[in-house]
């Protein structure tokens, strides 16, 4: 999911071999900056952060993709950036990011 604000700007589902994330995430952002033309690089210097849920992909690999598609310098969004501290190991801020983000829409 791609957001502009608190709106969601593209959704797209994608179903891929693990070694093909790499390349499905090149693809969806090729697709965002071409469909929106110089937009997409003046939002890609907007963002601040990319959050990367799952474990196909590394969030460092995914910022390298994200940075070097869309010319930002993003980095990746931890538990820390938003006050977050969890005490333990076996609670992973990845596990409930997705949903309490995807939850936060519902109340706007």
């Amino acid at each position: 999911m791609v957001f502009r604000g608190r709106q969601p700007l593209i959704i797209r589902t994608v179903t891929c071999d693990p070694h093909e994330c790499e390349d499905e995430l090149y693809r969806l952002l090729l697709f965002y900056r071409d469909r929106r033309g110089g937009e997409a690089e003046q939002m890609g210097q907007m963002l601040s952060r990319v959050l990367v849920v799952g474990n196909m992909l590394s969030k460092d690999r995914a910022c390298e993709i994200v940075n070097e598609t869309l010319g930002a310098d993003l980095r990746p969004l931890n538990a820390e950036d938003l006050g977050l501290q969890l005490s333990t190991r076996e609670l992973s801020f990845d596990a409930i990011a997705a949903p309490a983000g995807l939850a936060t829409l519902s109340w706007q």
